[in-house]
């Protein structure tokens, strides 16, 4: 595989969905290289530490040295099968038969208080029976190498006697929850690809290659220590209402969000619509009379278009913005939304000039303001349904700077008590229609707000963050919100799935390593659905379209059960998705326990399965039917590198003296069950007044350890929003990371050996037209770094000769560059809001 290198940046943001996980680096050296380090002060006169790393040596040179600090301290390979660690004027000779060429080994040295034990994958090699002297004081720096031929990978100093809970994480990375983190002297994943030197993970003793003889390589030999998905699934009800915590995300390198619904048509689509907003004759301005991110709109023919899916609402509905009038043009429309003739749909527009007055036009029907707009000053402009039907004039009420006052309606209809628009489906709507006005933080909500609430979010309207919690309710009906903000799309809806999750992606700035992708949840009927051929055909193409701005997708319909044709259809469709969803893109499907029947010749266009674990049943707590589960997968067919075993933060149902009661809906852990008498060995708890099942702290690592011994691709659990603080100590997030870490990993572009010369990114600058470029790790592409709601329209690729080589119309921040011969090349990117951006990079 060619290797990518971005001749101007090696940097990343937030905004950056990797589409591969990290790769897993080790340290190759021949005889000639080494590593150099400061000399770690902090090991000066140590009589308690611990030394970690994994071996694998291509050939077997005695006296060749792992690790030196001085001649007093260090490991050197001595006779066939033994390798020697010296320590002052001692030296332990280990023996085992796993130290062998072309073989990787973990190995732990272990001392406390001058006693020494030595493992050798796992299993006690030496344990000295002698009193070993302290680590000699010295100044001579820390050298990784030596006379050394092969590998090193996951190399780790503390300064104390590490803890052999959690199998002391020999065949796990680690993060900042492990225990005794802060003991680290220095941490080497050596998987900073784009760093010149190697990078300590404490962010102390950085070191500095030789000149030759030491390279990063690639580790595809090591099942014992491999990297593997840790996911995680949210919606956006619970990313609305629980605050989940940004270390949360981190814990996990694959986010599912179960938000895309389907439909008995074998149509999809997304909640929380992106109602993009197109403006003609208007413009951006970022302050006007005292507020700040304006829409300006320029009178004859101007406007912003919001598309058909903006103000669809099945009952009440509210419209509130501010709005600087300019000229009274009578006939134009703060907001329209109505078939041609005006006889169906809904509209806002401005009525007689002298009366200055507003008009609400619904089913041809006119309702009129009581009082007048102003003209020349903001102000704040609301229109809802009425809280009940009370109809004729109580239909509507308007809000001028929170004041409300009902509508007068001037002409006489039968429907009265209906707010509904009728015959507008499929209209775009339009806000600002041959308007002269200035507008900003325009929203539309799917339900009535009262003069209180109106007034109340005339400055700040609600939304969700990882500190800031929204009832899920309130967010439900949010239809739309464009706050002009952003000068490069001025369109951009706040209130979209397009915004929450961009949020949520702010969790990972400056990470690299994960996947966002969305799930599909059920319809009634989806088993007739699957059934219809056509209908597996529209249901493909809609996902492959949802899928363009996600790295993937999942299934997620219950249940088949043993059905053979369910299932079969079922297959069918996943065959159909496969011929259509890009190839860069991860396909999922989530069985569970007790429905799992997919024939083999379906599995293979699945990456991996979800296997639910878990449910409002208390079997599925159980540790022996998680064991029966994995045998039960196997046995069916599924591939080990296809299975991803899970469990849960919500609990079964509740149970009262052994029976279920069945009223006792789920809850979430969060809801105090991990405190107060809370034990991690403890996968029963009661709630006040149930007895609740739950995966508990125990539980959880031992269900992650176990998809490491099985040599499955991962673990996931359900859901983000029902686990309590990743801080916690019980966090049942944190308990399956100390089992399978999820290598999201931090980048790194520049170190030397003093702590304080770390380049880390900074967020992309909007107003910069250069264009950042990262290789995508183990593929022949290039991705592009830009900020939130930046979209590529064209991309366009020159060689050294100024040839165009490559001009591909895509809305995707990753190109295939494959069919280019080596050397360096020009990139313009044009952004759907027409800004270029500008960069190069070397392929070699």
């Amino acid at each position: 595989m060619k290797t990518l290198f971005s001749a101007l940046f090696f940097v990343l943001c937030g905004v950056i969905n990797t589409y591969a996980q990290v790769d897993n680096y080790s340290l190759k050296f021949t005889s000639q290289g080494n590593v150099t380090f400061d000399s770690m002060s902090e090991l000066d006169n140590l009589s308690s530490y611990t030394i970690q790393f994994w071996m694998n040596v291509s050939e077997w040179s005695k006296e060749a040295s792992v690790y030196s600090r001085g001649n007093n301290f260090k490991a050197k390979l001595g006779d066939a099968k033994t390798v020697e660690f010296v320590v002052g004027d001692k030296v332990l000779k280990v023996f085992s038969d796993d130290l062998i060429v072309g073989k990787w080994c973990q190995v732990t040295f272990f001392c406390k208080e001058g006693q020494g034990e030595i493992c050798i994958n796992g299993l006690t090699a030496y344990d000295a029976n002698e009193v070993l002297p302290v680590i000699p004081a010295t100044e001579d720096g820390f050298v990784l190498g030596g006379g050394f031929s092969g590998r090193i990978d996951e190399f780790r100093i503390w300064n104390t006697l590490l803890a052999k809970d959690y199998d002391y994480f020999r065949n796990n990375t680690l993060n900042k929850w492990a225990p005794q983190w802060n003991n680290l002297v220095a941490y080497y994943k050596f998987d900073q690809n784009l760093c010149e030197n190697v990078v300590d993970y404490t962010f102390k003793h950085h070191g500095i290659f030789s000149s030759t003889g030491v390279e990063r390589d690639i580790v595809i030999d090591n099942p014992s220590f491999k990297y593997r998905i840790n996911a995680a699934y949210s919606d956006f009800s619970r990313f609305f209402d629980r605050a989940i915590d940004r270390d949360k995300y981190l814990l996990s390198n694959d986010l599912i969000v179960l938000g895309i619904n389907s439909y008995a048509d074998g149509s999809l689509k997304i909640g929380y619509p992106y109602n993009h907003g197109t403006v003609v004759n208007g413009e951006y301005l970022a302050e006007y009379a005292g507020r700040s991110g304006i829409l300006s709109l320029k009178g004859d023919k101007a406007g912003m278009t919001v598309g058909v899916d903006a103000f669809t609402p099945s009952d009440k509905y509210t419209f509130a913005t501010w709005i600087y009038l300019e000229k009274w043009e009578e006939g134009a429309y703060i907001f329209n939304k109505e078939t041609e003739d005006a006889s169906k749909g809904f509209s806002i527009r401005l009525g007689k000039e002298e009366s200055k007055q507003v008009i609400i036009r619904l089913n041809g029907n006119d309702y009129i303001s009581q009082k007048k707009m102003k003209l020349n000053a903001w102000m704040h402009f609301a229109v809802t349904t009425w809280l009940t039907k009370a109809g004729g004039d109580k239909l509507f009420m308007f809000c001028y700077n929170g004041t409300g006052s009902f509508a007068t309606k001037s002409v006489s209809s039968t429907k009265d008590d209906n707010w509904l628009p009728e015959g507008n489906e499929g209209i775009p709507a339009v806000l600002g229609e041959n308007l002269n006005a200035k507008f900003d933080n325009t929203v539309i909500w799917h339900a009535s707000r009262d003069e209180s609430g109106i007034k109340s979010e005339m400055e700040s309207l609600p939304m969700p963050g990882f500190d800031t919690v929204v009832t899920a309710s309130v967010l439900h009906n949010a239809n739309s919100y464009w706050m002009f903000d952003n000068s490069e799309d001025l369109g951009y809806d706040s209130y979209s799935y397009r915004h929450f999750i961009n949020i949520m992606r702010k969790a990972y700035e400056g990470y690299r390593g994960y996947h966002v992708r969305m799930s599909v949840s059920s319809h009634d009927g989806w088993q007739n659905t699957f059934a219809d051929a056509q209908k597996r055909i529209k249901f493909a193409a809609d996902l492959a379209k949802i899928a363009e701005e996600f790295d993937g997708v999942d299934l997620d319909f219950e249940w088949c059960y043993s059905d053979y044709t369910c299932w079969d259809n079922y297959g069918k469709l996943i065959l159909e998705v496969d011929k259509v969803l890009g190839k860069d893109k991860i396909l999922t499907v989530s069985p569970h326990y007790v429905s799992y029947s997919l024939q083999p010749k379906y599995m293979d266009p699945v990456d991996y399965f979800t296997f639910q674990i878990y449910g409002p049943g208390n079997h599925v707590f159980i540790w022996n039917n998680y064991l029966d589960a994995y045998n039960r997968f196997t046995a069916q067919g599924f591939p080990k590198g296809k299975i991803l075993m899970s469990y849960a933060t919500t609990t079964s149902r509740g149970y009262k003296n052994g029976q279920e009661v069945t009223a006792a809906a789920p809850i979430g852990v969060r809801s105090g069950l991990l405190d107060g008498n809370y034990t991690p060995d403890m996968n029963i708890v009661n709630d006040g007044t149930y007895d609740r099942y739950i995966t508990g702290f125990n539980q959880t690592y031992d269900r992650a350890k176990y998809t490491q011994d099985k040599d499955l691709t991962g673990i996931f659990y359900w859901d983000m929003g029902n686990d309590v603080k990743t801080s916690h100590k019980y966090s049942l997030v944190k308990a399956a990371s100390y089992g399978l870490n999820s290598n999201v990993d931090t980048l790194v572009t520049k170190v030397d050996k003093l702590p304080t010369a770390i380049e880390r990114v900074s967020m992309y600058a909007q107003n910069n037209d250069k264009l950042m470029i990262y290789s995508t790790s183990g593929e022949n592409s290039i991705s592009f770094i830009l900020p939130e709601n930046v979209i590529p329209y064209r991309i366009q690729v020159y060689d050294v000769k100024g040839m165009c080589v490559i001009n591909k119309e895509t809305n995707k921040s990753i190109l295939p560059v494959d069919s280019l011969s080596d050397g360096y090349y020009a990139v313009s990117l044009l952004t759907t809001s027409g800004k270029l951006l500008k960069g190069k990079f070397l392929k070699k």
